[in-house]
């Protein structure tokens, strides 16, 4: 953990991702297809020799490329105006629902599409590119400009001489503290600035609160990529008492929503959300809702992509989060079958998406605790444990 400190930065570029217009006529819609392949193909291949990719793609994926070019079932509405999610484009993925709305036509960059068009992976896959590239080109140079008006910082740390009071000092002026039910009064479809660093989210029919970091995170001086979920498939989550869920907010919300937060991406379990969706589809409580209502309600994203530093910032900033947990008598929930425990700790889990989030079999569970991630986050968390007393 060797964390200058979190900068803060300007917002990301609102490059427009995608902007529906009104149909011209009601037409019935035919399914559609990526070149001439069923719909079981994810948008994200990179294609050699200029060629589409042909390979099956997980799961995970394809269900992103399904959603975001499925058949447009809707007739005659005006489609919902998704400019506002910007460059990120996987907000837009996360949010199905708006997506269900549009109408016969919708345009993505300056190219328009309609039913009879076949969607090329490549033109949607360099599209993405392109806005990776605009975004990260805005970032330079912000991040230059900040540079320039603000001498780097020539403090030096050592291993050694490293202590959680140098990675989690206390900001200057902390964020008010969203209260639980504040939050949910403020969340919407459209991505809202919630703090100076965090904007949060939901979609119409997501089981979630999705929190996405607006300021940049340096370490070393150097301003550290966002790492977008889909990228990722690990995580380390906090699982707190069902009935506790609103405590637990209330005592890491000031914490959390701060500059110190080395999380780009975080999501918080919308309980009340899932319970009504159940009780409108006049349906017992599931697997997947219990899943997420009796533990796993904090879920943050630690990508293999993340210099390993940032990761053990990471590491140390959950425990940071399970220490006001704890201080404020939360009780621990039940962990998800798909996770792995860490020892001596009550609240802390660590998710690998590559294997299934059914539940783990003796053999997989030893399989994730052997992944180098895991291994890394087991070694960073019983060092906190054992040496400054974190819990």
């Amino acid at each position: 953990m060797y964390l200058d400190g979190l900068s803060t930065g300007a917002q990301g570029l609102a490059a427009k991702l995608m902007v529906p217009r009104k149909a011209e006529a009601s037409r019935k819609h035919g399914p559609w297809s990526i070149d001439d392949q069923p719909m079981n193909m994810s948008l994200f291949p990179r294609a050699e020799d200029n060629k589409p990719a042909s390979k099956p793609l997980s799961e995970y994926n394809a269900s992103r490329a399904d959603h975001l070019l499925r058949g447009m079932t809707s007739k005659g509405k005006e489609g919902l105006d998704l400019s506002a999610y910007g460059a990120d484009y996987d907000a837009v993925l996360e949010n199905i629902e708006p997506l269900y709305s549009l109408s016969d036509n919708f345009i993505i960059g300056d190219e328009s599409f309609d039913e009879d068009d076949v969607v090329s992976v490549r033109s949607l896959t360099d599209f993405f590119a392109e806005q990776d590239e605009i975004y990260a080109r805005q970032q330079e140079e912000r991040a230059a400009a900040r540079q320039r008006e603000t001498p780097p910082a020539t403090r030096e740390t050592t291993e050694k001489s490293l202590t959680p009071k140098d990675l989690f000092k206390k900001s200057e002026s902390q964020p008010d503290a969203c209260s639980y039910k504040a939050l949910f009064e403020q969340v919407g479809i459209a991505p809202k600035e919630l703090t100076k660093d965090y904007r949060v989210r939901s979609g119409w029919n997501d089981s979630f609160i999705h929190f996405t970091r607006d300021s940049t995170i340096t370490l070393r001086g150097e301003i550290q990529r966002h790492v977008p979920e889909w990228e990722g498939s690990k995580n380390l989550r906090l699982n707190v008492h069902k009935d506790d869920l609103e405590k637990a907010w209330n005592a890491v919300s000031s914490l959390i929503l701060s500059s110190e937060n080395p999380f780009h991406e975080f999501k918080v379990t919308d309980i009340e959300k899932v319970y009504r969706m159940h009780k409108e589809r006049d349906m017992e409580m599931d697997f997947e809702g219990k899943r997420v209502t009796e533990g796993g309600q904090f879920t943050l994203y630690t990508p293999p992509a993340d210099h390993p530093d940032l990761l053990k910032a990471k590491a140390g900033f959950v425990m940071q989060l399970q220490a006001r947990l704890k201080d404020a008598g939360v009780r621990p929930g039940v962990m998800p079958d798909s996770d792995v425990a860490f020892d001596d700790q009550a609240f802390i889990s660590f998710r690998d998406k590559d294997f299934s989030r059914e539940g783990l079999t003796n053999n997989t569970r030893a399989r994730v605790k052997a992944t180098p991630m895991h291994q890394l986050m087991k070694k960073e968390i019983a060092w906190l444990h054992r040496d400054w007393d974190l819990y």
